[in-house]
Formats: C-alpha cells, structure tokens, sequence
C-alpha cells in the first residue's frame, strides 16, 4: 500500500517537474492523496506518565513547597536516566512530532482543497484542540 501511495506521489512530482501540471494542480492531487489516507492524520494518543516520573513531579513540589534547599540537578538525573522514564520521553517525543505534523498537514489540505473537503478535515482538527491545550492555542491558516 505504502508503494503504491510513494508511486502516486512520485507520478505526480514527475509531472510537475516537466511542467505536465501547473503548482495548484500539483498540491491539490497531494492534498487529495493525503485526505485519501486521513485515518494516518488522526490525534494520536500520549503514553502515560511513569509512576517513577510522577514521583519525581511530587518530590519537586514537596521540595519547593517546604522550601528547603536540595540539588535540583542530582535529583533530575536520579529521575531522568532511568530507563523507564527515558523510553516515555522518547515515546512522547515521536508522537508530539507526528501530531504536530498531521495538524499542519490537515489545515494545509483544508486550505488547498477548500469547502468541499471541510466536513472530513475540520472533525480531526476539532479533535486536535479537544485533546491538547497546545491546538487551541494556535490557528494555521
């Protein structure tokens, strides 16, 4: 499946390239390949806190709260360079990069292929800033 899509994609840079088809042709018929593929552009999900994390976040407070003096950086990597906690970040990182993304990539469909897609694009982004206060906050148009 993935072949086919990279072909059709390929095609079409082709033409482009030989000046076949004009830049408007060219984003609409990428437009229309990704809204093809929209279950790919859907929010993803953020993997849970790792209790030791979160045990983290807790003893920062207490710390703060009691305002005692302590070595904030030991503390972080005693935290910080445990696996666990690690492979969150990492795992967190990968999906806020895909759903940054996808949430570019989904106005610039809306913007390329204009009313007709609306129905089947502004749900997702909706979905977006229903999820992660960080959608709200900005529009791309």
């Amino acid at each position: 499946m993935l072949d086919i899509k990279i072909k059709k994609v390929s095609d079409n840079l082709k033409k482009y390239t030989n000046k076949e088809i004009t830049e408007e042709e060219f984003n609409i018929n990428n437009a229309l390949f990704m809204v093809a593929d929209i279950d790919n552009m859907k929010f993803k999900i953020y993997p849970s806190r790792p209790q030791e994390l979160i045990e983290y976040m807790d003893t920062m407070k207490e710390m703060k709260a009691k305002r005692k003096s302590f070595d904030k950086r030991k503390i972080q990597d005693d935290y910080f360079n445990l696996p666990v906690v690690k492979r969150y970040q990492e795992q967190y990182g990968e999906i806020e990069s895909k759903n940054s993304g996808n949430y570019y990539w989904l106005h610039w469909c809306k913007r390329i292929l204009g009313e007709d897609f609306y129905e089947q694009i502004d749900p997702l982004i909706e979905d977006f800033r229903s999820k992660d206060d960080n959608y709200r906050k900005y529009n791309i148009n």
